[in-house]
Parts: C-alpha cells; structure tokens; sequence
C-alpha cells in the first residue's frame, strides 16, 4: 500500500517562498485592487509559490520554528514587499495626478465618481489614466518583469535576510521626486492644449465681446482635451514601459 511521506524541510522552503511572493503580491498596486477577489489572488500566490519552488528552492533558507525567528522573518519581508511596493505606487500614483491636473484644466474638477479601489471619490479621468496604465502594465509584460525579479531576488537577498540601509531609503525617496516629474510628462501634451486654447479664447472675449466665452468654452475645451488625450495614447504607452524598466532596474540595484 502507497504511503504519503512529507519532506519538512521542503515545506518550510515553500512556506518562506509563499512569504515573499505573498506580502509583494498582495502590496503590488495592480493585485490589491479590489475588483481582483481575495481568494483569486490567495491561490495564485500558492500556485506561484509552487511553481517557483524547483526553481529557487535552492537558494533559500527554510522558514524558522522559532516564534522570535519567525517574527523577524515577517517583519524583514514585510519591509522588502513595502519597499517594491511603494516605488511600484509612485509610478502608478503619478498616472492618478496626471489625471487630476488634466482634469482641472479641461473643467472636468467636478466630474466625479466612487473609486471601487480606495472607497473614495476619485476624479474621472484619474480613474481613467489609473486604468489605462493597468492595461499598459500588462501590455508590456509588466507582471512578467516584476515575477522575474522576485525571483531573481531569492538569490541575491536570503528570505528573512533584507535588512535596508539609509542609502535604500534616500534612493526611495528620490524615486517618489519623481512622481511629479512623471505626471507632469504625462500631462505636458494636454496642459500645453489647454493653455493655447485658453489664449485663444482671451482674445475671442477681447475682440467680440459679445460672445459668452465662459460657456462657449466648456464643450470645446472638454472636446480638445479627450482628442489629445487620444493622440497621447501612443507616448503614455512608451513613457510607462519606461519608466517601468528604470524601476525594475532600480529595484535590482536595491537587491544587489
């Protein structure tokens, strides 16, 4: 009769994978939509974890049984998740501001709806940018680059083993300056629209007077804005993948 053995230590191998993959996953800002179920993401972890186990396994500790060491465990890969994670949401963030600026400029401010993510009102066209940089991520292989460097990470930072210095955060810090540089390459087409257009109805209102300018300009400043805001779908696409690739370059530096 068959008998069923279990391997402990290829168990606590897994569970440290399950670790990593877990918290980064689960902080990435694509993965922890809500519009993703819970359960999805829980099972495609383990599958992950499965997955990667006869690739990495080598390279990896096994998870403690010691309550201390397992605590430091947790606490050392909450750190490396939240570190991806973070410069993973200043570039995401950035898409979300570039909306909120467009927004504002086309007369959009008020247009507003229930973000399902945050549970919050969210700007119509941040939802929008914030969802179009979702499907561009994908586009470009985005999820493929960042399962590569997770498990690239295995080998170079032990599970368990990622304490950061201040050089890391100062070079966090620097990423996050670099939210608003984004968002304003983003947006640079539009507000540029905008801001002719705006001249071009101060001299309309200067040499026919007779012309309500204040609602005239609604409908083609809205029409102006969403038609360069069409043309710019091809720069928003390479400026994602971009800045995507200086991120995961980064990310591999901060690992090395």
């Amino acid at each position: 009769m068959p008998t069923l053995t279990v391997d402990l230590h290829q168990v606590r191998i897994f569970l440290s994978i399950l670790l990593r993959l877990g918290l980064c996953i689960f902080l990435l800002p694509v993965f922890r939509a809500r519009q993703v179920p819970a359960p999805a993401k829980a099972w495609g972890t383990v599958a992950l974890s499965a997955l990667s186990l006869p690739l990495v396994g080598r390279f990896i500790e096994p998870f403690p049984l010691s309550p201390f060491q397992a605590a430091g465990f947790v606490v050392s890969e909450l750190v490396f998740a939240s570190l991806f994670a973070l410069t993973m949401h200043i570039l995401f963030g950035a898409f979300h501001m570039a909306g909120q600026l467009v927004s504002f400029q086309m007369g959009l401010g008020f247009a507003q709806v229930a973000d399902p993510q945050s549970g919050t009102q969210n700007v119509l066209l941040g939802q929008f940018l914030q969802i179009l940089a979702t499907l561009i991520f994908f586009s470009v292989n985005g999820h493929l680059l960042v399962i590569k460097v997770f498990l690239e990470s295995f080998q170079t930072i032990p599970v368990g083993g990622f304490f950061p210095s201040g050089e890391v955060f100062r070079s966090v810090i620097a990423q996050a300056g670099q939210l608003f540089v984004i968002a304003i390459k983003i947006a640079a087409p539009i507000l540029s629209v905008q801001l002719l257009l705006q001249v071009a109805f101060g001299v309309v209102a200067k040499f026919s007077p007779q012309i309500n300018i204040l609602i005239a300009s609604f409908p083609i400043t809205i029409a102006v804005g969403i038609l360069f805001a069409i043309f710019s779908l091809a720069g928003w696409n390479d400026l994602l993948a971009h800045h995507l690739a200086r991120l995961i370059h980064f990310f591999q530096a901060v690992s090395h």
